[in-house]
């Protein structure tokens, strides 16, 4: 079976809840494919669940009950993609930006990340920008990547890029943008400091390979 053979099946468990089918779809998918053929299948199928919740043709709690059993996958490939003896040569923070609530997203960058060496910090979804600036003159990361899933997150991300560019100490740091609203209005990368900026997981992809060349 070619790889988009698996997207009915897999959008009707997330959709009907079903976790255990969803982890049997994306089981049989990794036996003839790769990691990537599993995350273009959940970023398909959580797409898709987007449109039916902004159209209001989905409840607030069918749109969670479906992002829960794909955090649940996602989960299980992260586990999968943390190698004990990993030697890290470069190092990443990922977050969603403030306001911004939802995490998958990046949680498949994050894996992305973590399958091509690089050491993560990884803090989840709607971080304050005064609290992640503290923690990233921390950890002092190579790069920084942040997401915005819907267009009023995007005054959050604005000021998070101008503390970041006038905090000396991240002066080396690169940061990396995406999300689903800046697939809706790429008009609004104009607005966002940034130093590299993904429009689909493909891309990205393509880009990490480039690093490690």
């Amino acid at each position: 079976m070619h790889p988009s053979d698996y997207f009915n099946d897999f959008y009707e468990a997330v959709l009907s809840g079903n976790t255990h089918n969803a982890q049997t779809i994306i089981n049989s998918l990794l036996e003839q494919g790769d990691t990537m053929d599993a995350y273009r299948l959940v970023s398909q199928a959580m797409y898709e669940v987007g449109k039916l919740w902004q159209a209001n043709n989905l409840s607030v709690a069918q749109e969670h009950l479906a992002t829960a059993v794909s955090q649940f996958v996602i989960t299980q490939l992260t586990i999968q993609a943390i190698e004990a003896d990993q030697e890290y040569n470069q190092s990443v923070a990922l977050f969603s930006v403030e306001t911004n609530q939802h995490n998958l997203g990046i949680q498949i960058i994050l894996n992305m990340f973590l399958e091509h060496g690089f050491l993560t910090y990884y803090y989840g979804a709607d971080i304050p920008n005064h609290h992640i600036i503290s923690s990233l003159i921390e950890h002092q990361p190579d790069y920084i990547c942040y997401s915005m899933t819907l267009p009023n997150h995007i005054t959050k991300a604005k000021e998070l890029g101008e503390m970041i560019r006038n905090e000396k100490r991240l002066a080396h740091t690169k940061i990396l943008i995406g999300g689903y609203a800046l697939l809706q209005y790429p008009e609004l990368y104009n607005q966002l400091e940034h130093d590299y900026n993904f429009e689909s997981i493909d891309e990205l992809h393509q880009w990490l390979i480039r690093k490690g060349d």
